[in-house]
């Protein structure tokens, strides 16, 4: 829904950086095929090849995620939501992304699944 709202028809091509919901190791690699950022079975290809670091071709959870920064649980969704943000601002100082970044994800769940949210921010 938030894709179409935001007229995103190719997620991997299209988002720019993205900061999704990880408490848990695999849960990144989980959400990036749910996001459609990476196709089914693809996620950890991706991460080992590079793809995700802050200097690939689609940043993922550049602030270091949720494990990160300490797993901020009632504070998750505000926490991605800032670091695309600041990353959309070029404002994240060492967590930066490279190049201009223009479209930005955030990503959070809650609340044993009662709750989801998928923010896209564009500069």
């Amino acid at each position: 829904m938030a894709y179409k709202m935001a007229g995103i028809k190719n997620p991997p091509k299209e988002v720019d950086v993205a900061e999704v919901y990880d408490p848990f190791d695999y849960k990144e690699l989980h959400h990036m095929e749910g996001l459609m950022l990476a196709r089914k079975g693809q996620a950890p290809k991706l991460t080992a090849d590079g793809v995700t670091q802050r200097d690939g071709d689609l940043p993922i959870n550049p602030s270091g995620g949720l494990l990160g920064v300490g797993n901020p649980i009632a504070a998750a969704g505000m926490m991605k939501c800032c670091e695309i943000f600041w990353q959309l601002r070029g404002e994240a100082g060492k967590r930066q992304v490279k190049g201009d970044p223009r479209t930005g994800l955030a990503q959070a769940w809650g609340d044993l699944m009662q709750y989801g949210s998928v923010v896209i921010m564009r500069s």
